[in-house]
């Protein structure tokens, strides 16, 4: 889903759907050949449905699924550029349920946003090393925001900019907010 990559004179992306038990293919087409490749048909014990588009993280491009993995919540993969071969880097809980928008790479690190996790499902952030070591949750955001009313779940990705990730929030839904605009630091 979502916009294809573009690395080395080839497009990757990912389906939703298709491949084996209809749970979501990754695959790249080299622009200068024409050929297409299926990298790998996602399979139910490491993550299926992948919702969000791609991203090139130095000479690795990572994604995450929706569904599957050990915990039935989806996981973070990546592939190194020139590779089929997946590696796959967390298995999602319950409490970091939610991935439908594409990881941010920034100082490094890749952000991702689940938006039915953390403390009564109200969205945490969390980060991931460019390597796919070191995993944590960078912000939680029920937890973040003590106030009345909650400002909503963050549904929509990162954006990096002027030091800082920008982000905003759906409507919330007993209504008592419509939606903001926030950032913050990643380092706190």
């Amino acid at each position: 889903m979502g916009p294809l990559v573009v690395q080395n004179n080839q497009l990757f992306g990912v389906t939703t759907n298709g491949g084996s038990g209809d749970a979501g293919l990754v695959f790249g087409f080299d622009i200068a050949t024409g050929s297409f490749e299926v990298f790998s048909q996602l399979q139910p014990n490491t993550g299926i449905k992948p919702a969000a588009a791609l991203t090139v993280a130095g000479q690795r491009i990572f994604g995450t699924t929706e569904q599957g993995g050990a915990f039935g919540q989806g996981s973070i993969f990546s592939f190194a550029i020139g590779s089929t071969d997946l590696t796959y880097h967390r298995q999602f809980n319950a409490s970091e349920a939610g991935h439908f928008v594409p990881l941010t790479y920034a100082n490094d690190k890749l952000y991702g946003v689940s938006h039915e996790g953390g403390v009564d499902n109200k969205s945490i952030v969390y980060s991931i090393d460019a390597d796919g070591t070191n995993y944590q949750v960078v912000l939680d955001q029920y937890a973040f925001y003590t106030g009345e009313p909650y400002p909503g779940d963050i549904i929509t990705g990162l954006t990096w900019g002027y030091d800082r990730f920008w982000t905003t929030t759906r409507s919330s839904s007993d209504g008592t907010a419509s939606g903001t605009m926030f950032c913050f630091k990643a380092d706190g």
